[in-house]
């Protein structure tokens, strides 16, 4: 895991840098968000309100204003110690560089938060989720999973968070401050698009009623997982590819798988129409036509009737 200068550094002294995955893809893996003792913040809220109103309007200025990127930048050269303010402006914007092997590759690429981005984040916005909550429990339970003696469980999401000095500042400032643009944040497929660059696929075993396409009492455990992996990647195209097993008429199972991948897309969209606005998501139908394995048994059909789940980007490179 590495950002800049740690990516630039590789990249031009050794080379070879492979991307797995990126906070461009899974933007809230690293919220804008102020640590702080409970107890002091509620005894120093004006104090913290000013800090938070402080990153929100800087962060705005960033996006919107090339003097203060430019001052940012000189800030941050100081900070770190490390290279000018042009090396931290180029690496803000994201460029597509050769690296010591020759290898052509993103580096950098960074953003800033307003009032609007973490009213957003923190499921504040009609329609939206909790980004911060949805990935802290993600992440969580895959510490206590792989960690179960140093972390044997944590506390929820609600117990860590305070979204009142947020809504503090969302009650004084201007409706323009606090609108979220949701064409503008989301990832959105065009006409006959799509996706290009594919940063994760998984089948999902999703269950439905006998030749058709309701869903099972079981399987709204695994919408909501889907939902939270999905919204933990909220800067993908999210393409939903549904599969039947060989039994019974082609074209019935072409069309059934059709339907499958189109009640995935409206449920996601059910649940939260901010983060899966429509474009977002495209369906795809295959039938019998990719098989995971052969249709001679059971277990076999089984693992055959899936719904697949492709995330990525339609950017080429």
């Amino acid at each position: 895991m590495t950002w800049t200068p740690g990516d630039v550094n590789v990249a031009q002294k050794k080379g070879g840098l492979t991307s797995i995955a990126s906070t461009l893809e899974y933007r809230s893996q690293m919220p804008n968000v102020i640590i702080g003792i409970d107890k002091w913040m509620k005894g120093n809220r004006s104090t913290v309100e000013g800090m938070l109103a402080a990153i929100c309007e800087g962060g705005d200025l960033v996006k919107t204003n090339a003097d203060a990127l430019k001052q940012a930048a000189t800030i941050s050269a100081q900070v770190y110690g490390e290279q000018d303010a042009a090396y931290w402006e180029k690496y803000y914007r994201g460029v597509q560089e050769q690296d010591k092997t020759g290898l052509t590759l993103p580096l950098g690429g960074s953003s800033v938060n307003n009032l609007a981005d973490n009213l957003l984040t923190f499921g504040l916005v009609p329609g939206a989720a909790n980004l911060f909550a949805t990935t802290y429990k993600v992440f969580g339970d895959v510490v206590v999973a792989q960690y179960p003696e140093l972390v044997p469980s944590y506390d929820p999401a609600e117990r860590v968070m305070d979204t009142s000095y947020l809504l503090a500042l969302a009650n004084r400032a201007a409706p323009a401050e606090t609108k979220v643009a949701v064409a503008k944040t989301k990832p959105q497929f065009k006409q006959g698009e799509k996706v290009e660059r594919v940063v994760s696929r998984k089948a999902w075993n999703i269950r439905f009623e006998t030749g058709r396409a309701a869903f099972t009492p079981e399987a709204q455990r695994d919408l909501q997982k889907l939902k939270r992996d999905l919204l933990v990647a909220s800067g993908t195209l999210v393409e939903i590819h549904g599969h039947t097993d060989n039994q019974g008429n082609p074209d019935a199972n072409m069309k059934l798988s059709e339907q499958r991948a189109f009640a995935v897309k409206k449920w996601l969209e059910g649940q939260s129409s901010v983060n899966f606005p429509q474009g977002r998501i495209r369906v795809f139908a295959h039938g019998a036509t990719n098989p995971l394995v052969p249709n001679d048994t059971p277990q076999g059909r089984s693992q055959n009737r899936r719904v697949e789940i492709v995330l990525g980007t339609n950017d080429k490179t």
